[in-house]
């Protein structure tokens, strides 16, 4: 081996030397996702830019009090704790107190899951609470969420069934699905005047919870949002409300609740309730079915964009019946003479009616309208034109439909043949006497039959009539005692007697009959020429206007005025 061969080998070698030396004084950091410990709490690395950001993972310590850190520094590197990551403190066993720092932003899924945590304070610059982030902490009385909340995620704080007071903030957009069901404890909640959109079962089974206040940027309420709320007695709503299917399922004493202007019911919104009184002015919008299962509401007051109540029930411009409340206590019921359709589920339900009338102008009837209305038996229709017939599912098989004389026919002819026990006619009318009458051989007269409306649907007055024939027999036979015209103008002709009846047709093409008895005599009808009883002079006049002299009347017919009266008279021959 040459020298100059060693001189280079050992350059090398020192060249090797210096590098290996600069390359240790170069400060190494942690890369994302390095996990590191520090005083029991670990830590993953999450962000290696400035700042640096770590999230906590887990905690292997043993007290009970943990006061996060705002940031922590490892490998001579300052990181920033951001979150409090998934299932980072779950079912850790001697963990009753936790600070979460202002840096954190977000607390994971299940991050607190089954901790006998009885002290919580959230940072206010925490934004979002994961899924389960403090489920089943059943020793956790009070929790304050910090303005900087925006969502709690689902089931956020269920099963926390010592937790008795909530403070939201300012700013809570979304509560979701279960966030607090199961919170047992909970006696009243506020939810300031943020909108809030409050989901699924967000608070079910909440049993002891008694009050509720929505604030005047209101709230959308879900499905089963307060379900099963067994002590709810007040459900303060100052601004307005879209509440989705059944709420209130459950609870059991909330008996009132009203509306806010510019609120909306959707779905079957009061499902299950106990509610027997519900109160809205200015409704944005009320869903068929709204009420639909809410076997205990008596009276709906509604005000406003086109929506009224009449005695408690619910119409939409006054032709549209939405909702007749199904507690309702009447045994009997007549739709109002305005109403051309009723909407689906209007009727469902009403366990106490037992007799429907429906006035003439009906004529859309929802499938489902009657079902599951047990006691009625009875239905009175009278719409002019045979409306659309509803499916009457869990109704009485021996219901009896009341129509007028003359529909039957269509009636038997459509769906309501099927679906209804048996069908009946009935009168809406009568003529109660025969009309008489006394005419002088000349005469005429008209005969006006005496119609008297069926009492028991005064609706009718107002109903049309028609006479279509007349039938008449003389004494003496074959003698010609009166003519007849088709209007019911009667002449008398002869001496003698006729007695007849007529066929009157109403506006349902129900027949009814009338009689008529009138006799003609044969005696002059020259009244006494002079004056009537208030001494007016007699003028007479032929049939062609002509004034004439009533003591050179000759056999023919003349009209006589006295005063403001007018006569004819006859002379025979």
């Amino acid at each position: 081996m040459t020298e100059a061969y060693i001189k280079q080998l050992n350059m090398k070698k020192l060249l090797l030397f210096i590098m290996t030396m600069l390359i240790a004084s170069i400060p190494t950091h942690a890369a994302v996702g390095d996990e590191f410990e520090i005083d029991g709490l670990k830590y993953a690395v999450t962000s290696e830019g400035n700042p640096a950001t770590v999230s906590v993972t887990g905690y292997t310590g043993e007290p009970t009090t943990v006061n996060i850190p705002e940031a922590v520094t490892f490998q001579d590197q300052e990181y920033t704790v951001v979150e409090i990551h998934s299932q980072a403190f779950m079912y850790c066993p001697s963990l009753t107190d936790v600070t979460i720092p202002y840096s954190v932003r977000i607390i994971g899924k299940m991050a607190f899951t089954g901790t006998p945590i009885t002290n919580v304070i959230i940072g206010e610059s925490v934004e979002f609470i994961g899924d389960s982030a403090f489920e089943g902490c059943k020793n956790l009385t009070k929790i304050s969420i910090p303005n900087s909340v925006e969502t709690i995620g689902k089931m956020g704080f269920s099963g926390c069934n010592s937790l008795k007071e909530i403070d939201f903030g300012e700013n809570l957009n979304l509560i979701d699905v279960a966030a607090f069901i199961g919170c047992s404890s909970l006696t009243k909640i506020d939810f300031g005047d943020n909108f809030t959109n409050i989901l699924q079962a967000a608070f079910e089974d909440c049993t002891s919870l008694t009050e509720v206040r929505i604030g005047k940027s209101g709230a959308t309420i879900d499905d089963e949002a307060f379900a099963s709320c067994e002590s709810l007695t007040d459900f303060i709503m100052e601004g307005p409300v879209v509440m989705h299917d059944d709420p209130f399922n459950k609870c059991t004493n909330l008996k009132k609740l009203d509306f806010p202007e510019g609120s909306s019911l959707r779905g079957s919104a009061l499902a299950g309730s106990s509610v027997t009184e519900i109160s809205m002015k200015n409704p944005k919008d009320i869903f068929d079915g709204a009420f639909i299962g809410c076997y205990t509401l008596e009276t709906i007051n509604v005000e406003g964009s086109g929506y009224i109540s009449i005695d408690g029930v619910l119409f939409l411009n006054g032709a549209l019946l939405i909702q007749y409340p199904a507690g309702k206590k009447n045994e009997t019921y007549e739709v109002p003479i305005h109403v051309a359709e009723i909407s689906e589920y209007a009727f469902f339900g009403c366990k106490n009616l037992k007799k429907l009338t429906l006035t003439p102008h009906v004529k859309e009837i929802r499938l489902s309208t009657f079902n599951n209305c047990s006691s009625l038996e009875e239905i009175y229709a009278f719409p002019f034109d045979v409306p659309t017939c509803p499916e009457f599912k869990g109704c009485s098989d021996n219901m009896t439909l009341y129509v007028p004389f003359g529909m039957e026919d269509k009636y038997d002819n459509s769906d309501w043949d099927y679906r209804v026990g048996s069908i009946r006619g009935i009168p809406t009318l009568e003529i109660p006497q025969i009309i008489s009458k006394e005419l002088h051989v000349g005469e005429t007269f008209l005969i006006e039959p005496d119609i008297v409306i069926n009492p028991e649907f005064p609706f009718l007055h107002g109903l049309t009539t028609e006479v279509k024939e007349w039938y008449f027999d003389t004494l003496p036979e074959n003698t010609e005692v009166i003519t007849i015209e088709d209007n019911g103008v009667v002449t008398a002709k002869n001496e003698g007697r006729a007695i007849g009846e007529y066929m009157l047709i109403d506006e349902y093409g129900g027949e009814y009959y009338g009689g008529f008895d009138i006799t003609v005599t044969n005696e002059a009808g020259v009244d006494s020429i002079g004056s009537d009883e208030n001494n007016a002079p007699a003028e007479y006049y032929n049939m062609n206007g002509i004034r004439v002299n009533p003591k050179s009347l000759t056999p023919g017919i003349y009209i006589k005025r006295q005063g403001n009266k007018s006569y004819k008279i006859v002379i025979p021959e």
